[in-house]
């Protein structure tokens, strides 16, 4: 903890939770696929980021690492921006940031008391690639006409 606040990948993982319990509850109360569960992967996506920035912030290692993560947070949200164009932008997205996870892995200067831990890197490639590959299957569904959401105009 540093001023009594936790770390930027506790936060990470509340938001993992509260985004599956909400994702869950939305599919029930809305259907899959609804805007309302697509509102909630655009706030994830454009939210994950800011978890490698505080990471950042809170270390001030690594200085050249800050670019690498600015440019990160612009594209992931502006991928979030563009999934009200097509929601597929959602699923690419989540899924680039597990590529995103699996580079910040393969980099030692971004892992470690550092920077980032690695444990929360491999937890993110595999929360993004898990929750990109069920978005992606009920977009599938949704255009295939086997699903239907409620509450959609």
């Amino acid at each position: 903890m540093v001023h009594g606040l936790p770390a930027p990948e506790f936060w990470g993982v509340v938001g993992t939770a509260v985004t599956c319990c909400t994702v869950i509850l939305l599919r029930r109360r809305s259907g899959p696929g609804s805007r309302a569960e697509r509102i909630m992967w655009a706030t994830f996506l454009a939210l994950m980021p800011v978890v490698y920035v505080a990471a950042w912030i809170r270390t001030g290692v690594a200085r050249e690492a800050l670019g690498v993560e600015i440019v990160g947070l612009v594209a992931f949200g502006l991928a979030a921006l563009l999934g009200r164009v097509s929601p597929w932008f959602l699923v690419a997205g989540i899924g680039a940031h597990g590529l995103w996870d699996a580079w910040h892995i393969a980099q030692p200067a971004f892992l470690g008391p550092r920077y980032l831990t690695r444990w929360y890197a491999v937890f993110c490639l595999v929360v993004d690639l898990a929750f990109a590959a069920y978005a992606a299957y009920v977009l599938r569904n949704l255009a295939a006409g086997s699903q239907r959401p409620r509450g959609l105009p």
